[in-house]
């Protein structure tokens, strides 16, 4: 009897007027009405930069040409009624001494590199990539290079091409993703301010990095161009807004936090 007293007594102590649904987690309670002016704006520079095709890629040349000397400023026309600026920049094809030279550098470098045990392991398997594209592209020269298809001009139109495009699609990708974390004016304001800082990157490394391209290709021959596009090409690009994208979110994460009024639980 006692221990059947004992249980009614226990099992009392549990009861509850209301039982309350386990909270799974919690999400920003976001302002729907600035999400939207967010995305609306940002599509509409990024159409804007589209549409002036023409425009930017002049600007950019032009703020390039004051990097390298003994060069000049041609366009190209890419539909009827777009035309791209580009640097015109001579390049030159490898000697079939350069081209020995590169595949022997390239084969010993991507076994080397699997002795290097102070560094990281992607680190390692990147040097690995880089000397397997140099490796791949000395053969080509060494047995067609009179099938390389591209020139310096090709290239050039190419990467001004790739890096509008780029440009003009960050407002866009940054707007849409930053726009999920509007809860208030502040953060709404200070998410054009973060755009307009990967803008700014974005303008400032194309330059820079259309200049180096072109000046190696100009020194050290066509046999670099593959390495260029595919390791200092669009994937860099996305790596940069990455970073940007995740340093911000990171900031914002640690400033909201604390403030419950812009966050809600879910059940």
């Amino acid at each position: 009897m006692k221990s059947m007293g004992l249980g009614v007594g226990y099992s009392r102590s549990f009861e509850r007027r209301v039982i309350h649904y386990a909270r799974h987690g919690r999400i920003l309670n976001v302002n729907k009405l600035l999400v939207f002016f967010q995305i609306v704006i940002c599509f509409i520079i990024s159409l804007v930069f589209i549409l002036n095709i023409e425009s930017i890629s002049h600007v950019f040349v032009s703020h390039a040409i004051y990097l390298i000397k003994d060069v000049s400023v041609e366009n190209k026309e890419i539909t009827n009624s777009i035309r791209v600026f580009y640097i015109k920049y001579d390049g030159r094809f490898p000697s079939i001494y350069e081209v020995i030279i590169y595949i022997f550098s390239s084969v010993v470098g991507i076994f080397l590199a699997k002795r290097i045990k102070f560094i990281s392991q992607h680190i390692i398997i990147y040097i690995q990539f880089l000397f397997f594209i140099l490796l791949c592209s000395s053969m080509f020269f060494y047995f067609i290079p009179y099938k390389f298809p591209y020139d310096s001009t090709t290239f050039s139109v190419l990467y001004i091409l790739t890096q509008v495009l780029i440009f003009s699609f960050i407002p866009a990708v940054l707007g849409l993703s930053l726009a999920l974390f509007n809860v208030s004016l502040t953060l709404f304001l200070t998410n054009f301010i973060v755009i307009g800082i990967a803008l700014i990157y974005s303008f400032v490394f194309g330059v820079v990095r259309y200049v180096v391209m072109l000046f190696i290709l100009n020194k050290f021959s066509y046999i670099w161009m593959a390495n260029l596009f595919f390791n200092l090409g669009p994937l860099l690009d996305m790596i940069y807004i990455s970073g940007v994208y995740s340093i911000y979110i990171s900031i914002i994460s640690d400033r909201y936090r604390k403030f419950t009024v812009y966050w809600r639980w879910i059940y």
